[in-house]
């Protein structure tokens, strides 16, 4: 798992250079810069083939606008092995919350209610959402440094943003792991 998230930060950071060099030599203008947006199932409409307007140039790409942050972490239902997440998203210009993902495969989490999702520079959105344990094995003991991938939109682009909410989220997430598989052990240093 450690070997896959490594990769994948490699090949973007590759990916965000090589297009970065593309503009910075001037070989792509802004409106045909790649989207850094993710395929694949999810909600959402695809990508956008209209060439963004003056305005819209001039409006920060979502990513950028966008601070989400971790709230909190309930325990839903042990039964069924459900938890529910509480994000706190503020924007810079109006963008959307199209999608919310993680990196575990063990792990079901999706955006709750009703999507997509809109954040204001008016004040604070709360983003709900909604995960379940669909595999007790393949469950860290500790989650380290766990992320969220989140797909934003705005008027100039689409984007995938990953979000890494930091030791509360990643605490919180190791105490949901070992209540609902029944690993009630103390984290240790020397778990995986």
């Amino acid at each position: 798992m450690r070997t896959r998230r490594v990769a994948a930060v490699a090949v973007c950071l590759v990916v965000l250079a090589g297009g970065g060099y593309a503009l910075a030599a001037g070989q792509l203008t802004p409106e045909r810069a790649p989207s850094t947006s993710r395929s694949g199932p999810g909600p959402g409409p695809g990508p956008d083939t209209a060439l963004p307007s003056a305005a819209s140039r001039r409006m920060p790409y979502p990513a950028q606008a966008a601070h989400i942050t971790f709230g909190r972490l309930a325990v839903s239902d042990r039964s069924r092995r459900t938890f529910t997440v509480e994000m706190r998203a503020t924007a810079t210009v109006p963008l959307t919350v199209l999608d919310v993902g993680q990196g575990y495969d063990a792990v079901d989490l999706r955006l709750a209610g009703r999507q997509p999702l809109t954040v204001s520079p008016d004040g604070p959105r709360t983003l709900l959402l909604k995960a379940r344990v669909t595999n007790c094995d393949r469950v860290p003991l500790r989650a380290r440094s766990p992320f969220l991938n989140v797909t934003l939109r705005n008027s100039r682009a689409r984007q995938e943003l990953s979000v890494i909410p930091g030791e509360r989220y990643a605490d919180a997430l190791t105490h949901a792991f070992r209540t609902l598989c029944g690993r009630d052990t103390p984290a240790s240093p020397s778990d995986p």
